[in-house]
């Protein structure tokens, strides 16, 4: 009896650890390798679309987690000084993927960014809509991204700022000088403008 209840038990075990052996492996099998890269972070944690934490690294510059095929993660991250902190959804199909996390510069950065450029924008300005953009009062410069891109609002000079519609306008900097990317417009549309990054496009609709 003794004896039985000794093979019992361990057949019990058995049979546990050839459940656990395969649960593992059809954990491995239905997961491919992410590998993520990083600039300027001090934080970065990767998330499944439950919530629960799959990684959390503190001043990541690179590592690779299993994640399950045919899901979306959260990357949230923390930029460095000077360097935004935000976060994405990434989709994971079948085949092991590489992702970059490259922070775009902080709101506080690009604000300082764009006192120092207002001059050179105003006059890109001038050099394209010359002499009709003396009847436009210039307002809100902003830049995005690293400051390579940025909006200005135009307003007609002669009348009422509460009575006018605001149109904006978007250019680029390449090559150290800035040149007109858009005409100006009250919405700008993703099919319509497809040379301007879409979240630009978001940013400069929603402020």
């Amino acid at each position: 009896m003794q004896m039985n209840k000794k093979r019992l038990f361990a057949f019990i075990c058995l049979i546990a650890a050839a459940i656990i052996g395969f649960v593992v492996l059809y954990r491995y099998i239905d997961s491919v390798p992410v590998s993520f890269t990083a600039t300027n972070i001090q934080k970065i944690t990767v998330k499944n679309a439950d919530g629960a934490v799959l990684h959390e690294s503190s001043d990541p510059s690179a590592f690779s987690v299993r994640i399950p095929k045919q899901t979306t993660i959260e990357v949230g991250f923390v930029g460095r000084e000077g360097y935004e902190t935000s976060s994405r959804n990434e989709r994971i199909g079948n085949k092991p993927k590489t992702v970059s996390i490259k922070p775009y510069y902080s709101t506080s950065r690009l604000a300082r960014l764009s006192a120092n450029e207002q001059g050179a924008l105003t006059a890109a300005l001038q050099k394209a809509y010359s002499p009709v953009i003396a009847q436009y009062s210039l307002s809100d410069f902003k830049l995005y991204h690293f400051g390579e891109w940025a909006s200005v609002t135009l307003r007609r000079a002669d009348t009422q700022a509460s009575r006018t519609d605001s149109y904006r306008v978007i250019l680029k900097k390449e090559s150290g000088a800035w040149s007109v990317e858009t005409s100006p417009a009250l919405l700008f549309y993703e099919n319509s403008h497809k040379t301007v990054p879409v979240d630009i496009l978001r940013q400069v609709n929603y402020s």
